[in-house]
Order: C-alpha cells, then sequence, then structure tokens
C-alpha cells in the first residue's frame, strides 16, 4: 500500500467516524487525504483542501503514474450539473487536486455548509473498500445496490456518502447540506452517475 493510500484509508476512516458520531459535521478539521477543497476544510470524504497551487499542477497534468484509469480524475465522475441538482443550489466549479495514487474533487465549501466531494484511488482500492465497510460504524452503514461492484453508505444529519468499487478502482462520494434529513439520494444519485463514468 502506498504513502497516499495509506493516508486516504485513514481520512475515509476518519470521515465513517465522524459522519457516524456527529450530526453536525467538523468544518475546519484537517485530515492528511486527497480530496475535498475548500480553503484549509477537509472534505467529508476526509480529504484536506487543495491550494491554488496544487490545482494549477493539477491543471497542468501533475498526475499519478500511468494507471488502468489515469485518465479518469475526480472531478470527470461528477458534474457541476449534477451537484447542483444534489444542492439544491449552484456550488460552482468543482475543485480537483491530483497526488500520486489518488485524486479529489470539491463542488462548494464547508463554510457555506454546501458541498459535494468525490475521492478516486484508482488502482488497490478494493482492499481500502474492504477495510472501510469493516470500519463503518454498526447501524449506520447500509449496503447500496447498483452502484459500482459494491457500494455501502453512511447517514446521519446533513450529511451522506457512499463509497464504491468497480474493478480494483475505490470512489468516495460525499454530499454536505445545510440542515435537514441526510442527503441519502443524492449521495447514491452521484454515486451512480460517477460509477458510470469509470
Amino acid at each position: 500500500m502506498t504513502h497516499a493510500h495509506r493516508r486516504i484509508l485513514a481520512a475515509a476512516t476518519a470521515s465513517l467516524l465522524l459522519t457516524a458520531c456527529s450530526s453536525s459535521p467538523t468544518p475546519e478539521t484537517h485530515v492528511s487525504r486527497p480530496t475535498v477543497h475548500a480553503a484549509d476544510t477537509t472534505s467529508s470524504a476526509g480529504v484536506p483542501a487543495t491550494d491554488k497551487a496544487s490545482s494549477a499542477d493539477a491543471a497542468a497534468g501533475t498526475t499519478a503514474p500511468a494507471t488502468p484509469t489515469s485518465g479518469v480524475q475526480a472531478c470527470s465522475l461528477v458534474t457541476e450539473r449534477e451537484a447542483t441538482a444534489a444542492l439544491g443550489r449552484d456550488p460552482g466549479v468543482g475543485v480537483g487536486t491530483s497526488r500520486p495514487g489518488a485524486s479529489s474533487c470539491a463542488y462548494g465549501t464547508y463554510r457555506a455548509r454546501s458541498i459535494v466531494t468525490v475521492n478516486l484511488v484508482p488502482v488497490s482500492g478494493k482492499a481500502d473498500f474492504d477495510h472501510l465497510r469493516r470500519a463503518a460504524p454498526t447501524g449506520q452503514i447500509a449496503d447500496v445496490a447498483g452502484v459500482g461492484d459494491a457500494a455501502f453508505g453512511v447517514s446521519q444529519g446533513p450529511s451522506a456518502s457512499v463509497w464504491f468499487t468497480k474493478g480494483d478502482t475505490l470512489v468516495a462520494v460525499a454530499v454536505l447540506t445545510g440542515a435537514g434529513a441526510p442527503p441519502t439520494t443524492q449521495a447514491i444519485i452521484l454515486a451512480r452517475s460517477a460509477a458510470s463514468r469509470i
């Protein structure tokens, strides 16, 4: 398992625990993981925000080594239009970051309590998925049918996340809304869209 994979796994595990234990996410938590962005924040999938330099590097083509899905980046898995439908408002263009072995994308911000995050581990993700599935809180996890090869979700308070595999690729999609019931349906719809693009 690469260093990037270990960081992603640690962040995703932290995200599972945060979703399960809190009805109001902590917007200023930092986790050493590659995913979502917004100035100095962490995604509901547990990935740290990226800075403009990181985004510029990603846009300039600084990417992970070639993999079976190396042409796929997290921001290509969910569109701005789909994120808008999930959040009920336009979050703006997705902000992506790429690190060796992973990429992430964020639509919206934690400060606004309105964000969609997408994390992608294109290889060796199946083992991470299995670990995350075992670490998920009992009673708050649900298997999700029709998404990739296998999927599960965790929802509580104003947040919902779906983790799925397709082949050996792991994807985590998370939706955070300002308040109300968990956006479980929105997270599942986005995860299905993401799976169709891998």
